[in-house]
């Protein structure tokens, strides 16, 4: 009792990236991906698609490395959440459900910058695939070098070398996250919009929410697309 204890300090609060460190971010994953190995067999880290997809769709980062070609519509741009990748301590890497526990699946519409990116990235695995039969048998969309699951503690270790890299501060994988539903809030969104994309669990927030969620979702998303699009100079503001 006569002992007072020493002031714990407040952790520091993850924030959102604005649109010009997004940018800044990809620009340097993009970078990334285009590097030569330092050393046989160290491919360096494709971030760029997997980053991009999560900033433009607010997916956690299990429901991101669990995404396969087939939960893709290349045509409509629309991305279905069925499962999550998870690394038990000690075991294998597992799927399991969404942690939304309201919806069996969650449905988000993508803009067209992100359609884009994964259409180019299904086209270049369709090519490696032929060269070599048998890699990547389980269609991931963001597999490895290898064609292989990522493992999600070491996707979040190399995103968060690169954000350091980049010189910012107070983010980190699940900032991306963040990033989405605020640039998402920022354009006009409704907040039934976002909570649906982003796949949280409020009951109240299910019993509002509207069966036609394509529809519903695409002047948001076009408003998304525009904003990415003068921020990212490869990709043309009209589409």
């Amino acid at each position: 009792e006569a002992v007072k204890a020493p002031h714990k300090p407040r952790a520091r609060r993850r924030r959102a990236l604005t649109l010009d460190e997004l940018a800044a971010v990809l620009a340097a994953a993009e970078e990334l991906r285009d590097r030569e190995p330092k050393r046989k067999g160290a491919d360096p880290p494709d971030l760029y698609g997997p980053l991009l997809i999560a900033a433009c769709s607010g997916l956690r980062r299990g429901e991101l490395l669990a995404l396969r070609w087939s939960d893709v519509d290349r045509e409509t741009g629309v991305l279905t959440a069925r499962e999550s990748l998870v690394k038990p301590v000690g075991a294998p890497l597992v799927r399991k459900g969404t942690k939304a526990t309201a919806e069996d699946v969650r449905v988000v519409l993508l803009p067209a910058i992100a359609l884009q990116e994964l259409v180019a990235e299904h086209r270049r695995q369709s090519e490696r695939r032929l060269r070599e039969p048998g890699w990547n048998s389980g269609q991931v969309v963001f597999c490895d070098r290898r064609g292989r699951a990522r493992r999600p503690d070491t996707f979040t270790h190399h995103v968060g070398r690169l954000l350091r890299d980049c010189g910012l501060e107070g983010v980190d994988l699940h900032s991306f996250r963040h990033t989405h539903a605020t640039i998402m809030h920022e354009l006009g969104a409704d907040i039934t919009i976002i909570r649906g994309r982003q796949g949280h669990s409020d009951v109240r927030m299910t019993e509002r929410y509207v069966h036609d969620t394509v529809k519903v979702q695409k002047p948001a998303v076009a408003r998304l697309n525009r904003a990415l699009a003068r921020k990212l100079p490869s990709h043309s503001p009209t589409h």
